[in-house]
């Protein structure tokens, strides 16, 4: 089952509206949510931006490519080489219609990532249902990624999943004076999210995170592997 609203970090009401609107066909399809965000001003233009995973939480292959890829700007309807496409488009970074038949792509030890014609797939139900919900005013623009190397970490699940990777986490105001921390998961209790900066643990809200997300870091991979 896919998780609840609630155990996200901070969304607006919009992007909440949004979520739940979209979150039943997503979980048919066999993907989540494991992040969204709406970009712009509230007149039109704006930017809908998913990052989608696979509903059973099998880990991702991680692959050595720039994580500003997984979020470019699908303005013109291209897509990023990851797997990012725009609502008026379905294209393949080489140009081509991508394959909605494409198995999904797996890694050395078996794992599953997000392909392109996942993010099509699910792009396209995904619109049909924003447009019949009318949950967004104005003008729109739909993305659909792949999490990426740098992924976006917007449920509790997945700061446990997640425990002894390098993250970055931003807060919506100042605690213990700072509203950053860029460090290590040590886990999550009830409440608050662990993070291990320079040796020492912080205590961090979960309702106080704004943002945080995946710092992929090659050497500590490297080591953990081994």
């Amino acid at each position: 089952m896919a998780d609840s609203v609630d155990e996200r970090i901070a969304l607006t009401d919009q992007e909440r509206k949004i979520l739940r609107a979209v979150e039943p066909t997503l979980a048919a399809l066999g993907y989540v949510a494991v992040h969204l965000e709406v970009i712009g001003g509230t007149r039109g233009g704006r930017t809908v931006r998913f990052y989608i995973d696979y509903l059973d939480g099998k880990a991702p292959f991680f692959e050595r490519e720039s994580s500003e890829d997984a979020t470019a700007d699908a303005d013109d309807g291209s897509v990023a080489d990851d797997c990012s496409v725009a609502d008026d488009g379905s294209v393949a970074d080489d140009g081509s219609v991508a394959d909605d038949s494409v198995e999904p792509a797996t890694g050395p030890a078996g794992e599953r990532y997000v392909t392109i014609a996942d993010c099509v797939r699910a792009s396209r139900q995904m619109d049909l249902v924003l447009d019949v919900e009318e949950v967004i005013t104005g003008s729109y623009q739909l993305e659909v990624s792949s999490p990426g190397l740098d992924r976006p970490l917007g449920r509790r699940s997945d700061f446990t999943r997640f425990e002894g990777k390098a993250a970055k986490i931003e807060t919506d105001a100042p605690i213990q004076g700072r509203r950053r921390w860029s460090g290590i998961l040590r886990g999550v209790d009830q409440s608050n999210v662990r993070i291990e900066v320079d040796g020492v643990i912080h205590a961090v809200p979960f309702d106080r995170i704004r943002k945080a997300h995946i710092r992929y870091d090659f050497e500590l991979e490297a080591t953990s592997n081994r």
